[in-house]
């Protein structure tokens, strides 16, 4: 049976706390070994029928991941200039202007 917490792949229904944690920690693993040139060599000595998927499945899964978490880190750069130009317009303002557009009580 492949390393999965049951036989529909769920340990009582629902993804477990430790199936959760797996993609942040084979992002980090994964990250780490492209980036040194390893990956291929290290997904290479997988059992894949012990894992339960295959190589294929695991590479379009890594490539999905990594799209999503640009477009998660883009996102946030996106909020976080708005929050910091929010900001700085906010402290143009003196206290009364801010209290005559609700900002302040």
């Amino acid at each position: 049976m492949p390393c999965n917490g049951g036989p529909d792949g769920y340990a009582y229904g629902g993804p477990t706390k430790e199936q959760q944690l797996c993609p942040p920690i084979l992002c980090g693993i994964f990250t780490v070994l492209e980036r040194e040139g390893s990956l291929a060599e290290v997904l290479a000595l997988v059992d894949w029928a012990e894992v339960g998927t295959s190589k294929a499945v695991t590479l379009a899964w890594w490539e999905d991941h990594k799209k999503r978490d640009e477009e998660r880190r883009a996102h946030e750069d996106r909020m976080r200039k708005k929050k910091e130009a929010r900001r700085k317009a906010l402290a143009k303002l003196t206290r009364s202007e801010r209290r005559v557009l609700g900002l302040i009580d």
